[in-house]
């Protein structure tokens, strides 16, 4: 098949060198003929001129008329009818090897040219008359030899005429079109010769691959034998499944498709593909999944509830022989108790959680100090809320549970949420909790337990800026709200 292919190749390569030679060959015609066109044009109006000049100075020799004169007017015949004979010649050779080549476009302005050639022709055939009939007139007598000279003027200028006509024809029309076809043609040459190289290269390609493409069928050859042999066995089973339901339906006898154990077919039936699941980062289960949330739920209200318990405040009457202490020592003294029932909460939470519920956490030691960190941040954002406000921090920091519960993607991921949570998310402290827990948890990736510690401690900051700085313009309104609160005696 390859060496039939490369034979095709060469006998296609030959007809296109044969094509290429057609090609340059109708152009060399067309340049040649249009070139003669236009010579023949150009010479014989110039020619014109001339005959016409020579017979004004043969006529105005006047009453002189002689034999000297009428050779002279039988010649200038004479050649007027060689050059009408050889308009001729050009038209035939036109009408025979240019018309047939022309494209459809160019068949208008040819015909109106080879028009106005007859017409000039024509033209040239009654001057050469009209010289030959002066002639006579001439070695008849000298008055009817006058009378021909306006005739033989009026001749010359119409047969000039004609000539001009054919001239702008040509110029106007004709010249153009095989312009573009002799521009068409030098195209075609090259492209035909460039496929005529790539066809060579193809064939000589094709002679040197036979071996390869050969061993290429053969191993066709065999993939396609032996996906027969898979078919015609898979034809076989279908067979014979097909023959085991049309006994079942004639006998009712479900046996033979069941087998001896129902329940296998019923299984398949209803489980017909089993997913495998390969944990990445594997948990004991669901309770171990939701284990951050509810770990970071239980250290806020552990922290909240730390402030119901214990006062936040310093009772200078319990102290009378201590000197008087500044805010920042009372802030960051009553501080230090919290932050100590924070890290005792958060050990009992984390010890519970890895020998009590048995969440198998895969870095232990992580997350126990995952709940050191968030119980001591937490512990520090609800007392420091407490101190600056008082009963309102209470109420502030039971918000920012609620808030923190459903924005920090504990239960559900973050892109799951409405766009609210999704945006204030970034800003709840309890977000980058989830993830140490997680964590811890789940397994470590790309250090993203140690990005949530840092980003977790950052909030460490704005609480102790409220409480050493922005809280000391409050304490006066704070101790009235407090008084007034206790006027009520509502709460204490």
């Amino acid at each position: 098949l390859v060496d039939t292919a490369g034979d095709a190749f060469t006998d296609t390569s030959g007809a296109l060198g044969s094509g290429v030679d057609a090609a340059n060959t109708l152009k060399s015609t067309l340049q040649t003929a249009a070139q003669s066109l236009a010579d023949a044009l150009a010479a014989t109006s110039n020619s014109y001129d001339a005959v016409g000049q020579r017979i004004d100075e043969l006529y105005a020799a006047g009453d002189t008329l002689s034999g000297a004169q009428v050779q002279a007017i039988t010649t200038l015949a004479e050649r007027v009818q060689q050059q009408a004979d050889q308009y001729a010649a050009l038209k035939n050779t036109l009408e025979t090897e240019v018309g047939p080549n022309l494209p459809e476009s160019a068949q208008s302005d040819f015909d109106a040219l080879i028009s106005r050639l007859d017409e000039a022709i024509a033209r040239q055939q009654a001057l050469q008359d009209r010289l030959q009939t002066a002639a006579t007139d001439i070695a008849a007598g000298n008055d009817a030899a006058q009378s021909s000279h306006q005739e033989i003027s009026a001749a010359i200028a119409e047969a000039k005429k004609a000539l001009a006509d054919a001239r702008s024809t040509y110029d106007n029309g004709l010249k153009a079109q095989l312009s573009s076809l002799s521009t068409t043609l030098s195209q075609i040459g090259s492209d035909v010769s460039a496929i005529r190289s790539d066809l060579s290269g193809i064939t000589s390609g094709l002679s040197g691959a036979s071996d390869s493409v050969l061993s290429t069928l053969s191993r066709a050859q065999e993939a396609t034998t032996q996906l027969s042999a898979s078919l015609n066995t898979m034809a076989d089973r279908f067979d014979a499944v097909q023959q085991s339901i049309a006994k079942a339906a004639d006998t009712g006898d479900l046996s033979e498709l069941t087998g001896a154990d129902p329940g296998v077919l019923a299984t398949s039936l209803a489980e017909p593909v089993r997913l495998d699941r390969t944990a990445v980062f594997p948990v004991a289960g669901f309770g171990a999944a939701m284990a951050p949330l509810y770990m970071i739920l239980a250290l806020w209200v552990g922290a909240l509830l730390m402030t119901v318990t214990i006062r936040v405040d310093v009772n200078a009457e319990t102290l009378p022989d201590r000197p008087e202490l500044t805010p920042t020592q009372k802030y960051l003294g009553r501080y230090g108790i919290f932050g100590l029932v924070g890290l005792a909460q958060s050990t009992l939470l984390t010890l519970g959680l890895i020998l009590f519920v048995q969440v198998e956490p895969a870095h232990p030691l992580l997350l126990i100090l995952a709940g050191w960190a968030i119980s001591t941040v937490f512990t520090l954002i609800v007392y420091t809320a407490v101190v600056a406000f008082g009963n309102a921090g209470k109420a502030l920091s039971v918000l920012l549970l609620v808030i923190q519960i459903s924005g920090s993607g504990g239960a559900y991921p973050l892109q799951l949420l409405p766009d609210w949570f999704q945006s204030i998310s970034p800003f709840l402290p309890a977000t980058y909790a989830v993830n140490m827990v997680r964590s811890a948890i789940a397994g470590v990736y790309q250090a993203d337990f140690w990005w949530a510690l840092g980003a977790l401690a950052l909030f460490i900051i704005p609480a102790l800026l409220l409480g050493l700085v922005l809280r000391r313009p409050l304490m006066t309104y704070n101790r009235k709200l407090v008084e007034a609160l206790a006027s009520t005696k509502l709460m204490s």
